[in-house]
Order: C-alpha cells, then sequence, then structure tokens
C-alpha cells in the first residue's frame, strides 16, 4: 500500500454524492480513536477532510491522521452503485489506500451507472494498473533481499497479472 495511501480523501468527497445521512458515521484514526459524525468536505488539494463531529465541533483531519480502511468501508455503504461520480471517486480511494481489487470492481460500477464517464475512467484504470504493478514489484524486490526466491516469482507473477487484469 506504501504512498498509494494518500487519496482517501477521494472517497470521503463521496459522502456529499450520496445520499444525505440519517445517522451519523464513524470513522477510525490510526491512533485508534472512533469519532461519530459525518464528514462534510474533502480538499484533495490539502489532502483534508472535514468532519463535524456529533456534538457540532468542527474538524479537519489529515489523510495521515485516518485508519483509511475504515473510511472506505463507510463510503462503500453511503454511495449508491447508480452515482457514476461517486462509484468513480471511490475507486479511486480504494486504488489510492491500495485495495486495487476494490477499485477496479468500483470503476466498472462508475462506467455501468454513468457511460459519459468512459474516457475519465479508463485515465484512472491506467493509473489503477501501474500502481498495482508498482506494489507487486515492490513485494518482490523485498522477498530478493530476504532470498525468498519463491516469493519473489509469485509477487513478479501478480504483477504481471494485475497490470493485465486492470
Amino acid at each position: 500500500m506504501g504512498t498509494t495511501k494518500h487519496l482517501l480523501a477521494a472517497a470521503l468527497l463521496l459522502i456529499g454524492l450520496a445520499a444525505p445521512l440519517q445517522a451519523s458515521e464513524h470513522i477510525k484514526l490510526k491512533n485508534g480513536k472512533v469519532l461519530a459524525g459525518r464528514a462534510t468536505a474533502y480538499d484533495s488539494g490539502r489532502k483534508v477532510l472535514s468532519f463535524r463531529t456529533e456534538d457540532g465541533k468542527q474538524m479537519e483531519l489529515s489523510l495521515d491522521e485516518l485508519d483509511q480502511r475504515s473510511v472506505y468501508m463507510v463510503n462503500t455503504s453511503l454511495v449508491p452503485k447508480d452515482s457514476g461520480k461517486g462509484q468513480l471517486q471511490l475507486a479511486n480511494f480504494a486504488r489510492d489506500i491500495g485495495l486495487y481489487s476494490h477499485a477496479a470492481r468500483r470503476y466498472e460500477y462508475a462506467e455501468k451507472a454513468d457511460p459519459s464517464l468512459k474516457e475519465q475512467v479508463e485515465k484512472e484504470r491506467v493509473l489503477l494498473r501501474k500502481l498495482a504493478a508498482e506494489y507487486c514489484l515492490a513485494n518482490a524486490k523485498e522477498a530478493v533481499s530476504k532470498n525468498d526466491i519463491k516469493e519473489a516469482e509469485k509477487a513478479i507473477r501478480k504483477s504481471s497479472g494485475k497490470a493485465k487484469a486492470q
């Protein structure tokens, strides 16, 4: 997952595209603390999520502070499958936190929900293939450094497969 963990925010923006929340959502921080409230905005340039807690406190949280898998799971339940833009943002987020298979599936949902997004989805898939391959190659290099040739070969096969499949 490495450096790809930084676009969690794209998915958080999905909250704004999803139907209004009836109840609060829970976001887990990396330090283990859980916040109840609602994500209100995402600044992709600064990679900062604006979050209003249940008690009305407005917070700005950097992506580095958030447990990104937790946020992804919250967003998957909030974004309707028929929201092309929402699914595209969720796919980008999944891709950026290293959930490559999830991202590939969400790109399919986005394209199906809104065929006009096809060109944009394809551009994002190109990046998905690159990041997935880099991740697998990094695993292969690590395995080689530990003299685990069998694991290195496995990672290389994954890299080749991901680049083609995505």
